[in-house]
């Protein structure tokens, strides 16, 4: 029997009618419950977003109530103290006399944390109103709005000031007391003053 070789001298090689592709065979995994860590891992992730999420959605909520809350008291201050500049008797109340200012925590001077000591009228009309010469003002313009504050027990009562307040309890959501801020509610208080007007409308 002649056998014919290739053009290189070899014998070619036999090949079947059909042929079945090798699979890979999988390895075995080293770690029989790494799936079962991958899913408790990824379960952990998502409760950990959710609470972010609840965290900052129940934040904005929050700070939309409180800021709707202070911008109705100060109309409300802003009303009483309208109906009290308009009023036919000026009913003069007696604010602080403020000596310094020292910014609170937020290190921002003029905020709502901020804290001052307080002076007295002495002080007033002896640091203030005394650095204008009230007795000469008054020899030469007797009719003047500064001399008649000098040595006054009272001076503030000269200012024809009016004021306004209002107050309101905001309740914490349960989110914002558990999670952000450990209180059941926040009072907000606004004050708004303003010149008694009676004199000229």
């Amino acid at each position: 029997m002649n056998i014919e070789n290739g053009k290189n001298g070899r014998r070619p090689e036999r090949r079947c009618g059909t042929s079945v592709p090798r699979t890979p065979s999988r390895p075995f995994p080293l770690f029989p419950f790494s799936s079962s860590f991958a899913a408790g891992q990824a379960l952990v992730e998502f409760v950990v977003a959710l609470v972010a999420i609840l965290v900052l959605f129940a934040g904005l909520v929050q700070i939309g109530l409180l800021t709707s809350t202070r911008t109705q008291t100060m109309i409300d201050a802003r009303q009483e103290a309208g109906q009290n500049a308009i009023a036919p008797l000026s009913v003069s109340p007696v604010p602080d006399y403020i000596e310094n200012w020292q910014a609170g925590s937020d290190t921002r001077q003029y905020s709502a944390d901020d804290v001052f000591t307080t002076a007295n009228a002495a002080d007033f009309s002896g640091q203030l109103v005394a650095y204008g010469h009230p007795e000469d003002l008054h020899s030469w313009v007797p009719a003047n709005a500064v001399s008649p504050l000098y040595q006054n027990p009272n001076p503030v009562s000269l200012f024809g000031l009016v004021s306004g307040d209002a107050s309101e309890t905001v309740q914490l959501l349960p989110a914002v007391t558990h999670l952000i801020y450990a209180a059941d509610s926040i009072n907000i208080y606004s004050e708004v003053w303003l010149g008694w007007s009676q004199g000229i409308y």
